[in-house]
């Protein structure tokens, strides 16, 4: 069983307002993403620090987890995703951000039709490290996040490389682009 967490939690401070609230071509960016996602995952979850945002523009079956943030501050998407695996009961977990105005079911679909045997996750690569915000990961993960959290670790990327990530192979890599400012906003043309 696959299901799918959409983090919704950044304070969108380059973009000056909400990017899961975007309306891009008549649609909610969220509303998009979470509609995907439901093409391929059998439930989906949202996290936010504020789920209210949310409500009007999803679908009842979406199902909101509440992100809790120590001191009202910004903790990253890694503490996130920690805190919400424990909510979530599916073999594998496919992880999104809020902010993929080029996401594709057709995509995401093949991804999940090759999951790997073995790995604890599932990712592209760029040339910056892997890509965590769009990939899929087993719920078994869990134990070394949050032993990598509990001795001071706070990246994605050095989580992951201390675990089995298999290589997923994504020829359209513009599904990877994260909509995080005005400008990037303008230059969408694949929407």
């Amino acid at each position: 069983m696959l299901s799918a967490l959409i983090l919704s939690g950044g304070e969108s401070s380059r973009m000056g307002t909400d990017k899961a609230l975007l309306k891009v071509r008549e649609k909610v960016l969220i509303e998009k993403i979470v509609n995907i996602a439901m093409s391929v995952a059998q439930k989906v979850y949202v996290l936010s620090p504020w789920p209210e945002r949310y409500q009007s523009v999803l679908p009842s079956s979406c199902q909101l987890l509440l992100e809790v943030k120590s001191n009202n501050l910004s903790h990253g998407p890694l503490i996130a995703f920690a805190q919400a695996l424990p909510q979530i009961e599916s073999e594998w977990i496919l992880l999104l951000a809020c902010d993929l105005p080029n996401l594709s079911s057709e995509v995401l679909g093949h991804g999940y039709s090759s999951l790997p045997t073995k790995a604890m996750a599932y990712l592209a690569k760029s040339d910056f490290g892997w890509e965590p915000l769009c990939g899929f990961y087993r719920k078994t993960c869990y134990e070394s996040l949050l032993n990598y959290l509990q001795t001071g670790g706070k990246s994605f990327q050095g989580w992951l490389n201390s675990i089995t990530v298999e290589k997923w192979k994504i020829t359209d890599r513009s599904i990877l682009f994260n909509c995080n400012s005005p400008d990037d906003l303008h230059g969408i043309v694949k929407f």
